[in-house]
């Protein structure tokens, strides 16, 4: 199962009609989803300083890593170094969840590849990249794009018996038109390559952050309606439910299966855009309010303890930290990665004159 994924090669399908000027909308789409991304970065870094402790005042500055997320065994951390440093380029770095040595997995850049997640079996990563999905070989650092899709892939997850992969894609164009089923969220199937919309009552259904159950037998996502609401599906689309609703005015991010320490009832957590946090039991009932020091990122096999990206001092670069979910007053709050600038040697320029003196 661990590499039945890796003999897949990749299926280049181009959508719609017209493949010059799909290009030509697709560059500028692509243009403009990258300015946004890079406003959002600049959101979220601000965001980043709700969580710092002290606040930090002064000018703002990025987050060196992203995507902070965990091993299904609990021993490592993956995450993206957007900036060269002296662990090496920018990329997709492996560190033990008790700190230590980072290895650089494979390369990236400022933007990618994001949203990573672990296989069921650790052997791989599967992010987006370029907004295409991308599967990672930890081991190897290989790297391979599956299938193509000029919609913007988002958000993937793998299913937990590691055979297929559930995302969103952000859109469709009607210039050249596409059909609706181009948008919406998707499963890819790493055995035989197929990649299909999820229907409901006939429609695509929509949304993003998608979330497989434990048990592989829903899929949880945050739908596209105002006000958002957090829904829950099976992944043939059936039974299809709403849970909650985001209060008024606000956005909804983060979604996560979660069991809280020292229970058993394992539901959804979410984040709204005012900062405050949410659990909700697909069994029923309202949500509830869940309190955490920091905003998460991820949460360790065991739900004891979660990742998030922290300030250590105040202002300096955002990086990986983790502390344990009963904590709120910081005491367990660890430092994980650390940002070391590289040191740059400058270079000779070509035609200075060079010594002729004869040493001793």
């Amino acid at each position: 199962m661990g590499s039945a994924h890796r003999r897949v090669p990749p299926t280049i399908r181009l959508e719609g009609r017209g493949v010059a000027p799909l290009l030509w909308v697709r560059g500028i789409a692509r243009f403009a989803c990258g300015l946004s991304l890079v406003a959002l970065s600049v959101g979220c870094g601000r965001d980043l300083e709700r969580f710092v402790v002290p606040r930090y005042t002064g000018p703002f500055k990025p987050a060196a890593d992203y995507s902070p997320v965990w091993s299904h065994d609990g021993r490592s951390i993956a995450y993206r170094r957007a900036f060269a440093s002296t662990d090496g380029p920018p990329g997709v770095y492996i560190v033990p969840s008790s700190g230590g040595h980072a290895r650089l997995v494979t390369g990236g850049s400022f933007l990618w590849p994001a949203s990573l997640r672990f296989s069921p079996d650790n052997r791989t990563l599967v992010g987006i990249s370029d907004f295409q999905l991308i599967i990672i070989d930890v081991a190897t650092g290989a790297t391979n794009i599956p299938m193509y899709t000029n919609n913007h892939a988002q958000y993937p997850d793998w299913s937990p018996d590691g055979r297929q992969i559930v995302y969103n894609r952000a859109f469709y164009t009607t210039l050249p038109p596409q059909p609706l089923d181009s948008a919406g969220i998707h499963i890819y199937d790493l055995s035989s390559g197929e990649d299909h919309p999820i229907f409901s009552d006939g429609k695509v259904v929509g949304g993003n952050s998608s979330r497989w159950s434990p048990d592989g037998r829903w899929i949880a996502f945050l739908d596209f309606g105002s006000p958002q609401a957090v829904k829950l599906m099976h992944p043939d689309g059936s039974s299809l439910l709403a849970l909650t609703m985001a209060s008024p005015g606000y956005d909804l991010r983060n979604l996560t299966w979660f069991t809280p320490p020292g229970t058993d009832s394992e539901g959804l957590l979410y984040l709204e855009s005012n900062g405050n946090i949410f659990f909700v039991d697909p069994n029923g009932g309202p949500p509830t309010r869940y309190q955490l020091l920091y905003g998460y990122d991820d949460f360790s096999p065991d739900g004891t303890q979660f990742t998030f990206i922290g300030s250590q001092p105040s202002d300096s670069l955002g990086v990986v930290f983790v502390a344990r979910v009963n904590d709120f007053t910081g005491e367990t709050r660890r430092q994980i990665t650390s940002f070391t600038e590289p040191v740059l040697v400058p270079r000779a320029p070509e035609n200075a004159p060079r010594s002729s003196a004869i040493p001793p």
